[in-house]
């Protein structure tokens, strides 16, 4: 079974879903894309980009999983999280 028949098989609907609707749309984490910038050097200007790791951002704590398998971490918020990657490249958020 792949991701999406999976997703399917077990959603909730109708009667399942209606009592859990309001939280889950309330508790619902934000999510966030860390991207790697890279630039020209004579210019500066961006030469590429790519996904580094997704984020989410929960009511007490960030979570963030690198798309290359072999690094994930809980951080105190978006910053602190942001601080570790800015510390191996120039790196910026993108929100879906």
């Amino acid at each position: 079974m792949d991701t999406k028949q999976a997703l399917d098989y077990w959603a909730l609907e109708g009667g399942e879903k209606a009592p859990v609707a309001a939280e889950v749309t309330d508790t619902a984490p934000q999510v966030f894309a860390v991207c790697e910038i890279e630039r020209e050097l004579e210019e500066g200007e961006v030469a590429d980009t790519r996904v580094l790791a997704w984020g989410l951002v929960l009511p007490n704590r960030v979570e963030v999983v690198s798309v290359d398998p072999g690094m994930r971490g809980t951080f105190k918020s978006v910053h602190s999280a942001m601080e570790l990657f800015s510390r191996l490249a120039e790196v910026g958020i993108v929100r879906p």
